[in-house]
């Protein structure tokens, strides 16, 4: 028997898991519609690992968490097959109704994921893998936006100019490159010319898949990182004036910086349509809400009267874009993972996830000095909830995976104090 941390398990299962995680860690960068499916080859090996885990008896469904998913089971069932016929005189689809509670499902399924690999030390495999293989993939994406690559210049770019990877969608891709940012801005190792390569090569990523979610999550996470190091480290006082001069220094030139700035990403966005995308954010902030066809601003009102129409119960599953149709403007999903949520949880079920969800991130700044794996993954998931402020990202993979991460060392950590 082999002993992880105070996990034991057989060398075979132990070799299946190792393998599966290497290849989650890949695959949880790729997404592709399949039969109007939103699926992921990643699906597959949850699929292997979570009855490895059974058949080893080290499967653990965490007690609160498990009753709250089944009691919002049992509340997006009945509001979607009773509740909302009743108030809308529309039929839900059955199909439309199963398919987007598996939905749910698996999202719980990558939560219980990532906790039970914390367990048994797989955790850190995972980002590590997610990040290097993100760094192979801006490698790719930036050498095909120069010189036509076969198979990869066709795959990797959304309207024949934004990066979007193995994923189906550029600002997915944005907020996954910013989780493997995340992983090389706070890990130390001896080769810091590849991590130093790595970071600028991320960054560059993200500014090629125009994407300005992306963009407004990445400076948020470059901020934090270095408030952190300046302010949550313990460092020398000689560093900690010299960084309080270059900031007094810069404050003093932010109007003739920004102005040239602004010159500089208008020169830019008239070469590079990608750029362009970018620039609105600084240039018109309604085109940037509105513009290429989003209409966020419209698909959040109608999300905000949806809201409205179901506070308590929400529209449960399968029915939010039929309830949509039913009112004018653009029928689409909310494009705000908050919205969304609330929109088909209801109010008190959406708050309390919501509640939790920043109980966790403040938590977890408390420990940044103490675990690593923790000032990684509460760093990724403040970039997922930035980015849910204009992409709807409830069902995203990675974002549950890293939930369970981060809850078991949360966990971890207070068992250490008693």
């Amino acid at each position: 028997m082999i002993n992880t941390g105070t996990i034991k398990m057989n060398s075979l299962s132990q070799a299946l898991i190792y393998v599966c995680t290497f290849l989650l860690g890949i695959t949880i960068n790729q997404t592709s519609y399949l039969f109007g499916i939103n699926s992921s080859l990643s699906d597959i090996l949850l699929i292997l690992i979570i009855p490895t885990l059974i058949y080893t008896k080290q499967l653990n469904f965490v007690k609160n968490e498990t009753i709250f998913f089944l009691m919002l089971s049992i509340l997006v069932l009945f509001s979607a097959t009773f509740v909302v016929p009743t108030i809308v005189n529309i039929t839900p689809s059955v199909t439309n109704i199963f398919s987007d509670y598996i939905k749910i499902l698996v999202s719980f399924l990558y939560f219980i994921l990532g906790y039970n690999l914390s367990r048994i030390g797989f955790d850190n495999k995972v980002i590590r893998v997610q990040a290097k293989f993100a760094v192979l993939v801006a490698i790719l994406g930036i050498v095909a936006n120069f010189i036509p690559l076969p198979f990869i210049s066709e795959t990797f770019f959304f309207g024949g100019y934004r990066l979007k990877g193995f994923l189906n969608d550029p600002n997915l891709f944005a907020i996954v490159q910013i989780l493997a940012l995340s992983y090389f801005l706070k890990y130390r190792d001896k080769n810091n010319k590849f991590r130093g390569v790595s970071i600028f090569l991320l960054i560059f990523s993200i500014l090629m898949s125009g994407s300005k979610t992306g963009l407004l999550s990445m400076i948020f996470i470059l901020c934090l990182d270095l408030f952190q190091k300046n302010f949550t480290y313990r460092i020398k006082l000689k560093e900690t004036i010299v960084f309080l001069i270059l900031a007094f220094i810069l404050i003093i030139l932010a109007p003739p910086l920004i102005n040239y700035m602004l010159k500089l990403l208008i020169s830019l966005a008239e070469q590079y349509p990608s750029i362009e995308r970018l620039s609105s954010l600084f240039t018109d902030f309604s085109t940037a809400i509105s513009g290429d066809g989003s209409h966020r601003d419209v698909v959040w009102k109608k999300a905000i009267k949806i809201i409205s129409m179901f506070p308590i119960t929400g529209v449960g599953v399968g029915t939010y874009l039929n309830i949509a149709g039913t009112l004018p403007g653009v029928v689409t999903v909310a494009h705000n993972t908050y919205l969304q949520m609330y929109a088909e949880w209801g109010i008190i079920f959406a708050s309390i996830f919501f509640l939790y969800i920043i109980y966790m991130i403040f938590y977890s700044l408390l420990l940044v000095r103490k675990n690593i794996t923790i000032n990684v993954v509460s760093s990724g998931i403040i970039a997922i909830m930035i980015g849910s402020l204009s992409i709807s990202l409830n069902n995203a993979r990675f974002f549950w995976l890293y939930l369970g991460i981060l809850l078991y060392h949360i966990k971890f950590e207070k068992n250490q104090k008693i």
